[in-house]
Order: structure tokens, then C-alpha cells, then sequence
């Protein structure tokens, strides 16, 4: 591993191709670099939640989590606080299993239109209070009709 130093001797070459291979990590004290090689003995991991950010409504709401497992589009009552929505949720209550297999009651509901890829789409978003750092879960109501395949690969 290279250690990281605070003192330059020159500045950084512009781009990569400037650099010799013999001084190429000489110039660059203060840089971390990895390349593919660095990457051989590891293990990528695509279990990771594919989280995007929408449009919904005139808002643009990050951390939304896309789940093709979901039967439902769920919103956060937060979301609906921020955007001074909350008159306009219908208290229409429904049972959904949750990621630990109990079974929630939503808050009421509230449909809402969603902007993607220049495609508005109206969805129901069902409201659940839960200790989550995701603001929405888009499920297979918003997945099908999008026609996309949801990948965290690369």
C-alpha cells in the first residue's frame, strides 16, 4: 500500500498519459489509485438496494429505493409533510407484509404522478410510518409499467 504524504514536489500531471511508468506514483503522493488489478482477490456484492431519485409530483425526492419484490408504492409521511400534501391522503387502509414478515397497516393513501426518463406515470402511493432511511419504495406498480429492469450491477 502507498503511504499518503502532504508535501509535493511538482505538480500533478494534467492527464494520465503525461505520466512515465516509472514516476507515475512518484507524482501523485497525495492520490489514492486503484486499477482493475486492485480489484482481482475481491468480491462484489449485487445485493445492493438500487436507490434513485424522482420527480414526484413538483418535487425532485431522493432516496427511493426501487424493489421488484414490492407489490406496493409506499411514500413516507414525511415526504407528503415536506411536500404539504397531508390533506390530500385518502384514509384508505390496507395490510402489507414488511421486510421483517410483520404485517403493517398503512396511514391511508394518496396517488401522486412521477416523472422518469420523460415518462409521467400516475401511482397510489401507500403511506407507512416506518423507521427507514428511504423516503419511497417504487414497487412493481411503477416497475412494469416503466418497462425497466431494475440493476444495482454495473
Amino acid at each position: 500500500m502507498m503511504p499518503l504524504s502532504t508535501a509535493r514536489s511538482s505538480p500533478l500531471p494534467t492527464n494520465s498519459s503525461d505520466l512515465s511508468p516509472a514516476t507515475r506514483y512518484d507524482e501523485l503522493e497525495e492520490s489514492i489509485i486503484f486499477d482493475k488489478s486492485d480489484a482481482d482477490s475481491l468480491t462484489f456484492s449485487h445485493n445492493d438496494a438500487l436507490v434513485i431519485t424522482l420527480r414526484i409530483l413538483d418535487t425532485d425526492v431522493k432516496r427511493i429505493m426501487v424493489d421488484d419484490r414490492s407489490s406496493a408504492c409506499i411514500i413516507h409521511p414525511r415526504v407528503l409533510t415536506q411536500m404539504r400534501l397531508e390533506e390530500k391522503v385518502v384514509p384508505r387502509y390496507i395490510k402489507l407484509t414488511s421486510f421483517n414478515n410483520a404485517v403493517e397497516e398503512t396511514s391511508g393513501e394518496i396517488t401522486l404522478p412521477v416523472l422518469a426518463s420523460g415518462v409521467t406515470l400516475e401511482r397510489i402511493f401507500h403511506i407507512m410510518d416506518q423507521a427507514t432511511v428511504y423516503n419511497a419504495i417504487m414497487g412493481r406498480p411503477w416497475i412494469h409499467p416503466m418497462k425497466v429492469v431494475p440493476s444495482s450491477g454495473d
